[in-house]
């Protein structure tokens, strides 16, 4: 069950990362629309985030809500003084939208009946309860990332290797809604999802396919993500993410390299 302050907390921590992954400049290229440019700046806010929590494990500073709040909000400054402020000036072009189709249509539809499958628990990853979602209500009551509960023994099973980012978003939620609730940790697996879906429309704009094409291969990925995220049980793991850096990557390494930028001889004297 979902209760209005899980979401205001989802919503306030997914606008301050997405405001701090926009800070960066030189992410994403004048060729990308605005919607990828969205997708680009959750994933920097998220890492960034996630680097930002790190540092207050080391210097032994517990995860408050106000802390991570202030934290956020001075990260964003800094990065703004020091990567927007101080830019040549150069501003980026704003791509041509594609206007929006029946496989936009479907994508959403696909994207919702995940949602209401996934906030009501009824497709959750076993390892959410065994892994991932246990280490993110561990530090949420630790306040931190609890490395002393990762290196028992008998914690061996719980991957204690692994990269917490997605323990470490659980967490965070948890703080800032008051309390642990599963079906709030299940909305950054919608996200992703979400995400997954505008990186794959951006692909296929910038592959040039027609309509039909682009409708018809956006339609099938919706719906083929849907019914494997809901068949097999795939709420609330980290494939969400993986699957979303893999295609997010995939109009950069698609467009044609861009011309390199004629640089001036210097002859001797």
């Amino acid at each position: 069950m979902l209760s209005a302050t899980s979401y205001l907390a989802v919503t306030l921590l997914v606008f301050l990362l997405i405001l701090l992954g926009s800070r960066f400049r030189g992410l994403s290229s004048d060729r990308d629309g605005a919607a990828f440019r969205l997708v680009v700046a959750s994933i920097a806010g998220a890492v960034a985030f996630y680097l930002l929590l790190t540092v207050l494990d080391l210097i032994r500073i517990p995860w408050h809500p106000l802390v991570l709040v202030g934290a956020l909000c001075g990260a964003i400054a800094l990065a703004h003084r020091v990567f927007l402020h101080t830019a040549s000036g150069r501003a980026s072009s704003t791509a041509s939208q594609t206007r929006v189709g029946w496989g936009e249509g479907i994508a959403l539809l696909a994207l919702a009946a995940f949602a209401c499958f996934s906030v009501s628990l009824c497709t959750v990853i076993p390892d959410f309860y065994f892994h991932w979602g246990l280490k993110g209500e561990r530090f949420f009551l630790a306040r931190g990332t609890d490395y002393s509960f990762l290196a028992m023994p008998w914690n061996e099973v719980l991957a204690r290797d692994y990269p917490t980012l997605l323990p470490d978003l659980y967490a965070a939620t948890a703080l800032l809604a008051g309390r642990f609730l599963p079906g709030a940790m299940m909305l950054w697996s919608v996200g992703a999802f979400g995400l997954l879906l505008l990186a794959g429309r951006e692909t296929l704009r910038q592959a040039g396919v027609g309509r039909f094409v682009a409708d018809s291969v956006l339609a099938f990925t919706a719906l083929s993500v849907a019914g494997a995220g809901i068949g097999g049980y795939m709420a609330g793991g980290p494939d969400w993410m993986i699957s979303l850096a893999l295609v997010v990557a995939m109009p950069a390494l698609l467009r044609p390299p861009e011309p390199a930028e004629p640089r001036a001889c210097r002859t001797s004297p």
